[in-house]
């Protein structure tokens, strides 16, 4: 085989080589372009305008808050799912290791207020204690410090209160709704750290928005 022959052979294999890897790599850079859009699609759909969606979320806020507020728990019980529970968190950044989940069982026990036993909920912020506190203190304390039925804004899948604590709830609850309750404090000269917020996450089941978490948010050190 003479010299222009292997030349030639080479030059052959150079351009199967080099075409195989060009398809390889649109190919490849095709797939990961359907990954990163359908994670930007799955981001969206939260925030899409859906006025039927919003409207039951923002009523069964309504309902949720005044049950809470009326310590009215029996009526609680039907927002609730029954395998997943509900989860109580005084701040906004979600340690699942420590805050309580309750069941609906747990929540039946709830309506005799001189039978409610005293919870761990987590740890205050502020000093480091834990929170012990029974079922009608804690709401008193983290669900109802203020009158959110009353709230200066109440919104849906977007947050408004915001302060040096990180909000992991999307993290925790990547496929869920929610309700903002949103308090801007009651001093002009302090609002920037007395406001507070209320948030109801929810998640889809079956059709039906289930109550799975709730959040209080407050300015922490």
């Amino acid at each position: 085989m003479n010299s222009k022959t292997v030349g030639l052979l080479y030059f052959i294999a150079f351009l199967t080589f080099s075409c195989n890897n060009s398809g390889k790599g649109k190919n490849e850079n095709k797939d990961s372009l359907n990954n990163n859009d359908s994670l930007k699609v799955k981001i969206y759909e939260r925030n899409i305008n859906d006025p039927v969606r919003d409207s039951i979320l923002l009523t069964y806020t309504k309902h949720i808050v005044t049950y809470f507020k009326n310590r009215n728990y029996d009526s609680l019980i039907k927002f609730l799912d029954t395998k997943k529970g509900l989860l109580f968190s005084p701040y906004t950044f979600i340690d699942t290791s420590k805050y309580h989940t309750i069941t609906s069982s747990d929540m039946y026990q709830w309506m005799d207020n001189k039978k409610q036993p005293k919870i761990n909920w987590g740890v205050a912020d502020a000093s480091g204690d834990p929170i012990s506190l029974t079922p009608n203190e804690y709401v008193k304390k983290y669900v109802n410090d203020v009158d959110f039925l009353r709230a200066d804004s109440i919104v849906t899948n977007r947050f408004i209160g915001s302060g040096t604590m990180q909000n992991n709830i999307l993290d925790i609850y990547p496929d869920c709704v929610f309700t903002e309750s949103f308090y801007k404090g009651s001093n002009k000269n302090t609002e920037n750290f007395d406001w507070r917020s209320l948030r109801l996450i929810f998640e889809k089941s079956d059709e039906q928005y289930y109550l799975v978490a709730v959040v209080h948010d407050e300015w922490t050190m």
